[in-house]
């Protein structure tokens, strides 16, 4: 899969696109991180929802380290991070979502649709990763243009 079917378009092509991820299993981090950077994505970890609020809270202060698609789970220590990400969207952020979660009921599923994010239920495949991550960026780039 070539990085230019994945990577938005950026302002300093120079840089390769960014994505958060957060989740409290490190593996799952490590595996996420692995198939990111394998995509062509640099990757920003957050391990519980307090550090995602803390990363998120560290864009507004510097902008040029603005992911171009966030990923969070949903049941992490210290805030949800669903919750985590409703405030930012409230505060109009358009940066595309991923949710990913174990356990997706018809409530969370209803929660994030309302966000504009995509779900992805865990244990997931690299391919519905993969497949999940260009629909984000290609329902950012519609939206945008």
């Amino acid at each position: 899969m070539s990085q230019d079917a994945l990577a938005p378009s950026i302002p300093d092509a120079r840089r390769p696109p960014r994505v958060l991820v957060a989740d409290d299993s490190a593996e799952q981090r490590w595996t996420l991180r692995l198939a990111l950077s394998m995509m062509g994505f640099e990757v920003t970890e957050a391990a519980d929802g307090r550090e995602l609020f803390w990363a998120i809270e560290n864009l507004e202060r510097e902008p040029s380290s603005e992911p171009e698609l966030v990923i969070a789970d949903v049941y992490m220590p210290v805030y949800n991070g669903l919750d985590v990400l409703s405030a930012w969207s409230e505060g109009g952020q358009r940066h595309p979502l991923i949710v990913i979660t174990a356990f997706p009921d018809e409530v969370l599923r209803r929660r994030v649709a309302e966000l504009g994010a995509l779900l992805l239920a865990k244990p997931f495949r690299l391919a519905a990763l993969s497949r999940t991550v260009r629909q984000a960026l290609r329902r950012a780039r519609a939206s945008s243009s």
